[in-house]
C-alpha cells in the first residue's frame, strides 16, 4: 500500500501590531524626554556653576569695601580718642566712633564668612578653588540681537528646554490612548 504523510505548518504573522506600534512611539518619547531632562540638568549646572562665580567675586568685593570702611572707621575712632586727650572732643565722640567701628568689623567678619560660603559652594559644584578665580573686565561679551515679540515667542517655544521636555511628555501620554 501507499501511506500518507500530511504534514502542515502554520505560522501567523501580523502585518500590523498596534501595541507594539504603541510601545514603540512610548519608548521613542520616553527617550527623548530623558534626553531633554538630561538637558535641563546641564543648564541648571550652568546656572549654579554661574550664580557662584558671580557670588564669589562679589564677596571679594564687598569684603574689600568693608576692610576700607573698617580703616576709615578705626582712623575716626583714633581722632575722636585723639581730640578727647587735647579736651576738643567729648566723651559721645569717642563712643559713636568706637559703635561704628565695632559695626563696620562685625559687618566685615559677616562678609568674610559669606565669602568662605561662596568658595565653599563654588569648590562643590566646580572641584575648582575659588582662589583660583580671577577678576577679569566684567563686560558682557554678548550683544543681544533684535528681533520681534513673534520671532522671540516662536524662538523660545523652540529653545525652551522645559516647553520641550513638556511636549515629549505629551507625546508619551499620546502613545498610551
Amino acid at each position: 500500500g501507499i501511506k500518507r504523510h500530511n504534514y502542515s505548518v502554520n505560522v501567523a504573522q501580523p502585518i500590523f501590531d498596534i501595541s507594539r506600534f504603541a510601545a514603540w512611539k512610548r519608548a521613542d518619547a520616553t527617550a527623548d524626554l530623558a534626553d531633554a531632562n538630561f538637558l535641563l540638568s546641564q543648564q541648571k549646572l550652568v546656572q549654579d556653576v554661574s550664580k557662584s562665580w558671580f557670588t564669589v567675586i562679589f564677596s571679594r568685593k564687598q569684603l574689600a569695601t568693608l576692610q576700607q570702611e573698617v580703616k576709615a572707621y578705626e582712623i575716626q575712632l583714633e581722632k575722636a580718642k585723639r581730640a578727647m586727650q587735647i579736651g576738643d572732643g567729648t566723651q559721645l565722640d569717642v563712643d559713636e566712633a568706637a559703635a561704628s567701628f565695632d559695626r563696620s568689623r562685625a559687618e566685615m567678619i559677616s562678609a568674610e564668612n559669606e565669602l568662605n560660603h561662596a568658595n565653599i559652594d563654588f569648590n562643590r559644584l566646580t572641584g575648582l578653588a575659588a582662589d583660583e578665580i580671577k577678576e577679569t573686565n566684567m563686560q558682557c561679551l554678548f550683544h543681544p540681537v533684535k528681533r520681534s515679540l513673534k520671532e522671540t515667542v516662536a524662538r523660545s517655544k523652540q529653545k525652551n528646554l522645559n516647553i520641550v521636555a513638556a511636549l515629549h511628555r505629551l507625546e508619551e501620554s499620546k502613545s498610551d490612548v
